[in-house]
């Protein structure tokens, strides 16, 4: 896969999307602009959202392609973009993505999540390795990516979720309650 063939994959039912954001963010958008320039898409900028008032939200979209048996089941997390021979040479878009949200778009009934960045990344700055070591790891081909695979956890969507709310209550001292129990659980 190269980048003009994702790039030409994640354009298909744009305006399925596009109405999507529109229902999500709850009032009509000033503009949306889907992004095709590289340095952009590099640091997790596929679309821009533009509120009537001017402000833009940065999206990072994340196509899963049809797999019944796990449509909605998890969120795929990648934490390495280019690992070979055993070493990590450059982090996942969990660490680069610079987007306000990530959509999680499953192909097969067009279902999407809609996932706060910021609060994504404090959930996985918390469990990320406990998610590497309880779920499914994906490591893709190296035939697929010039020679070098990346690497991803697959976490349950409840969990995620779970994890996401959770960092958002915090204490008085700004502690989220995640980082104390979270599913009966001490962190």
């Amino acid at each position: 896969m190269t980048f003009n063939n994702d790039l030409e994959y994640s354009l298909e039912r744009i305006e399925d999307l596009d109405r999507i954001y529109m229902e999500y963010f709850g009032v009509p958008l000033e503009g949306i602009n889907h992004i095709t320039d590289m340095g952009l898409q590099r640091v997790g900028i596929d679309t821009i959202l533009t509120l009537p008032t001017g402000q833009p939200i940065r999206v990072q979209e994340k196509k899963r392609r049809p797999m019944p048996y796990l449509d909605g089941r998890d969120i795929l997390i990648e934490y390495c973009s280019r690992e070979q021979n055993g070493k990590c040479n450059a982090t996942g878009w969990i660490y680069t993505c610079s987007s306000d949200h990530i959509a999680v778009i499953y192909e097969l009934n067009l279902k999407v999540f809609i996932l706060p960045v910021a609060q994504l990344k404090k959930a996985w700055a918390i469990y990320g390795e406990q998610w590497k070591k309880e779920h499914r790891r994906i490591k893709t081909r190296a035939e697929l990516n010039n020679g070098y695979f990346t690497l991803g956890v697959a976490v349950p969507t409840k969990i995620l979720l779970d994890a996401i709310r959770g960092v958002m209550v915090c204490d008085k001292n700004g502690v989220p309650e995640v980082q104390k129990t979270l599913f009966g659980a001490s962190a």
